[in-house]
């Protein structure tokens, strides 16, 4: 009788472990996989889906933007062969959910993205320098712009100001052909640029 009892017991041990030990594995992989979003200092986004630690290829990617928020690059993605998939830089401040989908498993990431901050430098007709803050499709007022001249060159309005409401700053014409370096701050942003500017005649 108490052998019968201990076999049974070791048997009921038995089936415990081999029912247990393939749910723990299953665990192991689910966990495995994962999804990894960036943006670098020109706004690029790069996702990257890693399974262990190993670049996945032809993973699915699918991106969609919050509710209330647009993003051009919304859709269905594969990854590449170094696993990712790249996106542009969005246009506006966005959130967007990047869900990634290997081998039946799938892992999801929502990230907030945010447009560079860049400068445009254009001439007016009466040879004004106008430079123009922007985030995407959105103007900058406050930004800090620095105006510096190339080494041997001389422009009267080199120096430090701030964007008005349009997000511009706006130069005098100058007396000579003049290399720029204009560079815009807004928080932790920077944004530079180099341009050639030559003087408009005008008339007295």
């Amino acid at each position: 009788m108490n052998t019968n009892r201990t076999g049974a017991i070791l048997m009921v041990a038995l089936l415990l472990v081999s029912a247990v030990a393939p749910a723990a594995v299953t665990a192991q992989i689910d966990e495995s996989l994962s999804v990894d979003v960036t943006q670098d200092e020109t706004g690029a986004v790069s996702i990257t889906v890693t399974d262990n630690g190993t670049a996945v290829e032809n993973a699915t990617v699918n991106v969609t933007a919050a509710a209330n928020d647009t993003y051009a690059d919304a859709g269905e993605y594969d990854t590449d062969g170094n696993g990712t998939v790249s996106l542009s830089d969005p246009a506006e401040p966005t959130t967007v959910t990047v869900e990634a989908s290997y081998n039946n498993t799938t892992v999801s990431e929502t990230v907030p993205l945010e447009p560079t901050l860049g400068v445009d430098v254009s001439g007016a007709d009466d040879g004004s320098v106008v430079m123009t803050v922007t985030r995407g499709n959105a103007t900058v007022e406050n930004a800090t712009v620095n105006v510096t001249a190339a080494a041997n060159d001389t422009y009267a309005d080199t120096g430090e100001f701030e964007t008005d409401a349009n997000g511009t700053v706006t130069l005098g014409n100058p007396a000579e052909t003049v290399e720029l370096t204009i560079t815009a701050t807004d928080g932790n942003d920077t944004a530079s640029t180099t341009v050639i500017v030559e003087p408009v005649q005008t008339l007295a």
